[in-house]
């Protein structure tokens, strides 16, 4: 689920891309901001769902990536510090993906089995 939604998002922002720097991060792009605004609140919601911590880990780096929009619209942030928030979020939470992949894949060599998310709330 949470490797869908990064294919998507990082699909959708492809098609915003500029070449330069100080075009794409120069101002607010609006369609970029609802992308990972959206990505954040999915995020989230995916973490409440979880019992893992990697879920929450990526609902941070988009919410930092989200943050950098509000740098920008503050006019705090200058075009470069703004694609670094942008984008770092996107490859470190690649790396979170993949380290969550390489945990379940253990407790699956492990166990035999790896147990699923809660099914149903806590009473």
């Amino acid at each position: 689920m949470a490797a869908l939604l990064m294919l998507s998002g990082e699909a959708a922002s492809a098609l915003l891309e500029h070449r330069d720097v100080n075009i794409r991060f120069g101002a607010i792009d609006p369609a970029l901001m609802v992308i990972d605004v959206s990505m954040a609140a999915l995020f989230v919601l995916l973490s409440i769902k979880a019992d893992r911590h990697w879920p929450i880990a990526l609902s941070v780096l988009q919410i930092v990536a989200v943050m950098s929009h509000l740098g920008v619209s503050l006019r705090r942030s200058q075009p470069l510090a703004y694609a670094v928030l942008e984008i770092a979020p996107a490859y470190l939470g690649l790396l979170i993906l993949l380290a969550g992949t390489s945990r379940h894949m253990v407790r699956v060599r492990r166990s035999g089995h790896d147990p699923s998310w809660r099914t149903s709330s806590p009473r």
